[in-house]
């Protein structure tokens, strides 16, 4: 047992005891009437007869001993391989709190069946899963399935709530305090046709929710009672690579010299997570500690520490622009306290040491939707217009030891996204003026999630009228003095604080109202509507005007309030991949709309002629990270390719015989090419691009090239080709076929790439290609037609020169004139020094498949560069893989082999230099713990090192991940190369050793070092694909032969998950 859980006794009878004036805690009520919940204990702890299951809370017992187990070790191999020693590791174990909490789980279900009160045994019960699905995540679908649910989301499903009760499922919580117990629902139907209001009864204290006592006597900035002074120094921790919004772990010392932790929030939601929290903690809800801090210092160990989190913080890409740190630091220096910066605001939140953090409150589990006050919550997230409801993901379950044992908690954690629209946070423009309308039969409620919680299990979706009343009549208790109490500490700006202020009262107004509670008595006190302004004429200071905040206003937060900078990480997917797709269909855009000729001659018929002339274009967008980025705005680099040209063309269907029928087109071209390097400070604006810079390319090629930043290239050039297609295949509307396609291209072009201040390098190259493909092929309704099978090879040749001038030097400038905006030679051109290159390759691909495919790639390169000294420069590139795709769980795999021979001579035989290196990479968008424990069992075979790969807890009890990304790189080691290519150093070892020897045997026989480079390249990329042969490989090679790296992320790990090992 862990010293984390000592010592305890029946966990959970203390976590809710008798409070507040007799009212009873769901420790003495049992179970709720919900039949969901009912049926989950049933089938997992108890027999027919509603007793305990021994064998059942057995086999509980051991699935979480199992898991805990899992953990244990996992954790000792992650700090075995951050090179931490074994009583070290063991030590973490003891401390770590996740495996606490499973201890708490399998020690409840030792001691459950001690306890002999009913109630108080259902009660432990029900926690014991609450801990269960709380050690649990569960992600969002991607792709497809993610936009469609969120926009179907935000633009279809309704949050009206009708008038009538009867018309929605009665909560199953309603507590009869006389009886201390739950009513039935069959009792709150009867209640109801009788005319009795359910809005005036409450549920029991719980785990989300207690009752609020004297509401408007609290101090909305107190925590648990006190209101805590907050230092302007902390200390840095690390930084936090989850979400959307950076984050930064720190900490200060209290005056006893202790560790005060917390997490602290930079970015659009800094303001409204504050507001929105206190008002839940206002109306009985558990919410973190958050407290709003501005001009604060950070201290680290020294700028190396401050300049690698300022690294991590840039390659945090989830967010926009109004994430940058640039947004958010003021100053930075050096006293005698380390390395420090100064930040502008950012909200605090608590991380006590006394509270173990799990993963998501369930909405969708153990009946939740049908207790009272989680229903109720659409009024307040409604009322701050909170869109970004996601369950479990911005949910969370707590466990807070104190000194009557363990208290579980359950919250709505992040609720930053609101104070404006769908696709807007913080912004009082965007903040609707009224969220509540009553008519004839419904309340209806301007308020949609961005995010589809299934009809059945959404809370808000089984919301009744009466749970809006009930949660109304605490909402309209809150005082207008506490509303400014809060606003004042947000940290809104003047003009921006006094229109949320005036669009709450107005909104709480509505509430009252709507619910009829104008003058009705609560402990004592009437309520009273709030005096207000008509919004549409309300002006104020010197920048909002007619209830809006004008343009003119300029926010010296790091928030900017009339503008987005920030998109949500959902539709930062969704418009990402929109504009991908319709940039990548631009290759399928045709090039000339043909005129249809049917033609008889000489008893020969053409069944359809074609001929016709065109125009068209096509645009490749690609994005990459710049891993040479110095600062915040190079961070993204996008490549873009501007084709523009014209064509001309004839072909036509030819039957062969009944039923079957060929086909011949032929296709010229002309046209120009136009290609742009830039960056951006994040991946959404890079995704994006510059479509104005990219349009204007074809005519402002002078702003183009001057407007260039270091870095950045420009380029242009001319192609013509042509293209010949045939292919014969049935008649029908059901086609089924093979296509062969030949096409020639002749490219000329420039390229201007601006290094530094007035450095540039000036290429100019010419391009031959020539390529063969062929193609299987079905055809549905002469519309939509799929390849099944394909094949295409292509030859290339090219020819240039690179120019390296300094535009500082008045005598190059005439030269790079010369270069860039003619195509003539001059003498000015003969005195600057250039390189000169040669390439040909060769590219083959093959594709099987649709949905589910297996593809190849392979390209050989020769290159041949005289250097400006007059020195020549030879290598041989090969590059190959082999690449899988699923359609339906979105997962592609790579398994790839690079090499590369630098030669000495001119026959490329005397090799100076040699390398090869192998990738697996696998992107899968939805990603399972089974999945991650095949990845697991095949990354260790391929290392050879059991354990190599162990994933963190928190990431083992995500049950579903989103989408992931793995990359494991291996350098073959020049001990390894001497052993494959000359037979030196080899081990020789394994099982399988005879027939490793004979495969490196056959390579090291090949005649040219080029042939041998091949053929080691596509065995080692084979072997990837088995990772028991590739094992085989590894020992015969012997330790020492490998060296690489392994990267594992994805959208759902946080820093403390993401792996990135190195062996």
């Amino acid at each position: 047992m862990s010293k984390f859980f000592f010592n305890i006794t029946i966990p959970f009878i203390l976590s809710l005891p008798l409070a507040f004036g007799g009212i009873p805690s769901e420790s003495q009520l049992g179970l709720e009437d919900s039949f969901y919940l009912k049926m989950e204990i049933k089938e997992r702890f108890l027999n027919s007869h509603g007793g305990l299951d021994s064998s059942k809370i057995q086999k509980f017992k051991v699935l979480n001993i199992k898991m805990m187990e899992e953990y244990k070790n996992i954790i000792i191999q992650n700090n075995l391989s951050e090179g931490f020693s074994l009583e070290k590791a063991e030590k973490k174990v003891k401390k770590d709190k996740i495996i606490g909490a499973i201890d708490l789980i399998i020690k409840t279900l030792d001691e459950v069946s001690l306890i002999e009160d009913q109630n108080l045994t259902n009660f432990n019960l029900k926690n014991i899963l609450r801990l269960y699905y709380g050690l649990k995540g569960r992600g969002e679908n991607n792709g497809l399935a993610q936009m469609t649910t969120a926009f179907y989301s935000m633009l279809f499903q309704s949050s009206d709530v009708p008038l009538s009760d009867l018309k929605r499922p009665f909560p199953s919580n309603l507590l009869d305090i006389k009886n201390k117990r739950y009513f039935s629902k069959e009792e709150l139907k009867e209640m109801v046709e009788k005319g009795a209001d359910l809005s005036l009864i409450d549920p029991p204290h719980n785990t989300f929710w207690r009752k609020p006592e004297n509401i408007s006597g609290i101090n909305p900035l107190a925590f648990k009672g006190k209101v805590e002074a907050i230092p302007q120094e902390f200390f840095f921790k690390k930084f936090m690579n989850s979400g959307t919004k950076p984050k930064l772990k720190i900490y200060h010392l209290n005056p006893d010299g202790k560790e005060i932790k917390w997490k602290i929030k930079f970015g659009r939601e800094v303001h409204t997570e504050f507001v929105s929290s206190k008002l839940m903690a206002l109306l009985g809800y558990y919410t973190d500690k958050y407290v709003y801090v501005k001009d604060f210092k950070i201290y680290f160990k020294d700028k190396k520490e401050f300049d690698s989190s300022i690294n991590k913080w840039l390659s945090h890409d989830r967010g926009g622009e109004g994430n940058l740190p640039k947004k958010f630091i003021l100053d930075k220096g050096l006293d005698d306290k380390g390395y420090w910066a100064l930040f502008n605001e950012g909200l605090l939140e608590g991380r006590p040491k006394n509270v173990t953090r799990l993963k998501g409150f369930h909405f969708s589990q153990m009946g939740n939707w049908e207790r009272r006050e989680v229903r109720a919550q659409l009024l307040i997230q409604a009322f701050v217009n909170n869109t970004d409801i996601r369950d479990p993901i911005n949910n969370k379950v707590k466990i807070i030891k104190n000194k009557k044992g363990w208290e579980i908690q359950e919250l709505i954690h992040d609720v930053g996204y609101s104070f404006g629209g769908n696709l807007i946070s913080n912004a009082p423009n965007a903040y609707p003026n009224s969220f509540l309308k009553r008519g004839l039969r419904k309340i209806k409620i301007k308020y949609n999630n961005n995010h589809l919680i299934k009809k059945q299990s959404n809370p808000f979706l089984n919301t009744s009228y009466s749970d809006l009343k009930w949660i109304g009549r605490y909402f309209a208790q809150i005082t207008e003095e506490q509303l400014e109490t809060i606003v004042k500490a947000s940290g809104w700006p003047d003009e921006v604080g006094k229109l949320f202020l005036e669009k709450m009262k107005k909104k709480r107004n509505e509430i009252v109202r709507i619910f009829e509670l104008d003058g009705e008595i609560v402990e004592g006190r009437v309520i009273k509507l709030f005096s207000e302004v008509n919004l549409k004429k309300f002006n104020y200071g010197h920048f909002i005007r007619k209830g809006k905040l004008i343009k003119k206003f300029e926010s010296k937060s790091s928030v900017n309030f009339l503008k987005n900078e920030s998109f949500p990480l959902t539709f930062s997917k969704i418009f990402e991949s929109l504009i991908l797709s319709a940039l990548k269909a631009t290759e399928e855009i045709p090039y000339h709309e043909m005129i249809k000729f049917p033609l008889r001659e000489n008893g020969f018929t053409i069944k359809e002629f074609n001929a016709g002339l065109g125009v068209g274009f096509r645009v490749n967008r690609v994005v990459k990270r710049n891993p040479n980025a110095t600062t915040e705005s190079e961070a993204w680099a996008t490549h873009d390719t501007l084709e523009i040209f014209g064509t001309i063309g004839a072909g036509g269907f030819f039957p062969i015989i009944n039923g079957l029928q060929s086909d011949l087109e032929v296709k010229f071209f002309l046209g120009k090419q136009f290609t742009l390097v830039y960056y951006s400070p994040t991946h959404l604006k890079a995704v994006m691009g510059n479509f104005k810079k990219l349009v204007s390319a074809p005519f402002k090629k002078k702003k183009m090239i001057n407007s260039l930043k270091n870095g950045e290239a420009f380029g242009f050039g001319s192609f013509l080709g042509f293209e010949i297609e045939t292919g014969f295949g049935n008649t029908g509307m059901v086609r089924v076929g093979l296509e062969v396609e030949l096409d020639k291209k002749f490219l000329n072009k420039t390229l201007i790439y601006k290094s530094e201040d007035a450095k540039y390098e000036v290429t100019r190259a010419k391009r031959t290609e020539f390529g063969i493909g062929i193609s299987g092929f079905i055809e549905f309704f002469n519309i939509i037609s799929i390849d099944l099978i394909k094949a295409s090879i292509l030859f290339g040749k090219e020819e240039g020169k690179t120019y390296f001038l300094d535009l500082g030097l008045e005598d190059q400038v005439k030269a790079f004139n010369y270069l860039v905006y003619t195509s003539k030679d001059d003498t000015s051109i003969e005195e600057i020094p250039y390189s000169e290159t040669t390439k040909k390759y060769i590219e083959g691909n093959w594709t099987i498949g649709f949905l589910s495919s297996m593809g190849g790639e392979s390209r050989w390169i020769w290159e041949v560069t005289r250097l400006p000294d007059g020195k020549y420069k030879r290598y041989f590139n090969y590059f190959t893989q082999i690449k899988t795709y699923r359609f339906f769980v979105e997962e592609g795999k790579n398994y790839q082999a690079k090499g590369k021979i630098e030669f000495a001579d001119k026959g490329f035989t005397k090799i100076l230099n040699r390398s090869l290196s192998l990738s697996l990479i696998v992107d899968d968008g939805r990603t399972t713990v089974k999945d991650v424990r095949k990845l697991k069992k095949k990354v260790d075979n391929i290392v050879g090192k059991k354990g190599f790969f162990a994933y963190s807890p928190e990431l083992y009890t995500t049950n579903h991940f989103e989408k992931t990304h793995l990359d494991l790189s291996i350098d073959i080691t020049p001990g390894g190369l001497k052993c494959i290519f000359e037979k030196v150093g080899c081990l020789a070892k394994g099982p399988k050793a005879y027939k490793v020897g004979n495969k490196l045997k056959a390579i090291r026989s090949k005649k040219s070092p080029i042939k041998k480079m091949v053929a080691a390249a596509n065995l080692f990329k084979r072997s990837l694909l088995n990772e028991g042969k590739f094992a085989d490989i590894r020992k015969f090679l012997g330790p020492g032969s490998l060296k690489g790296e392994l990267l594992f992320s994805g959208h759902l790990i946080n820093d403390q998950e993401f792996l990135q090992i190195k062996f």
